[in-house]
């Protein structure tokens, strides 16, 4: 190097112009679309299960009390005259089955109050006649019961019955005065009876139920009793019932009985 000549002095400046720095994609935002409102899809119902079938409980042993009222009369050929007396029967019953469903055997015993009238004109004293039998007895019932399906709602029963007497009595009046009153237990009651029944009954609910039945008599309740159609005195009371000197049986005491009652199964 020469002496005396200076040397250009470099001066370095930093480059203070900052780079350039590539623009930052921005995100395209999209309008966001409007919810549509959309019927609610109908499903279509379920099938609705189907029932269980209904399984209808066996019939069991059972027992129960049972009483009835009805009208009351005595069938024959001798009561043209008869007018409808008054029955009425209170007891006791024990079912026996001997199906499952349908047949079942009844046994039963009863208390039966009867009141048979018949009012006439008796042309033989020209009076107004009422002759009255007043009768207590005790009847068995024997019969078989029949549903009219395993429900056992509706059922029917035929069977007989059988009657022991136990009071009777006979009494006559002539223009509402009583003329004559007869015991006729001892001496004219046959020992027993027998009925013919029938009849229907619907069991409302568990433990009661209606029914209605006939009682048909097969044999008369009274032997060898009679009564004359004509007697000029009335007094005698054996003029009155069973001589055989008499013209005119007084009644065919066969008994015809219609009732409708309750039962209560216990």
């Amino acid at each position: 190097p020469q002496t005396g000549e200076s040397l250009p002095v470099i001066f370095y400046y930093p480059n203070t112009t900052e780079a350039q720095q590539p623009t930052q994609p921005q995100p395209v935002v999209m309008p966001q679309p409007q919810p549509v409102a959309v019927a609610p899809v109908q499903q279509a119902p379920a099938p609705a299960p189907a029932p269980a079938p209904r399984v209808h409980p066996r019939q069991t042993m059972h027992y129960g009390i049972l009483g009835s009222i009805g009208t009351s009369e005595y069938i024959g050929s001798s009561n043209d005259d008869l007018d409808d007396g008054l029955t009425w029967n209170a007891g006791a019953f024990i079912t026996i089955p001997i199906s499952d469903y349908i047949f079942s055997f009844e046994l039963g015993s009863e208390f039966i109050y009867r009141k048979e009238s018949k009012a006439y004109w008796d042309n033989d004293v020209d009076k107004a006649r009422k002759d009255r039998i007043l009768a207590y007895s005790l009847g068995f019932p024997i019969q078989m019961n029949i549903n009219a399906s395993r429900a056992g709602i509706v059922n029917f029963f035929v069977g007989t019955e059988i009657e022991v007497p136990l009071y009777n009595n006979l009494q006559v009046s002539f223009n509402g005065k009583k003329n004559a009153d007869v015991n006729l237990q001892d001496e004219h009651c046959a020992p027993m009876s027998w009925d013919f029944i029938f009849g229907m009954g619907i069991n409302a609910t568990k433990h009661f139920g209606i029914y209605t039945r006939m009682n048909i008599g097969i044999s008369d309740i009274y032997d060898d009793l009679y009564i004359t159609d004509h007697d000029e005195s009335y007094d005698n009371e054996n003029s009155i019932y069973n001589s055989n000197k008499r013209k005119k049986e007084y009644w065919n005491f066969k008994p015809f009985d219609w009732s409708i009652g309750l039962r209560l199964f216990i």
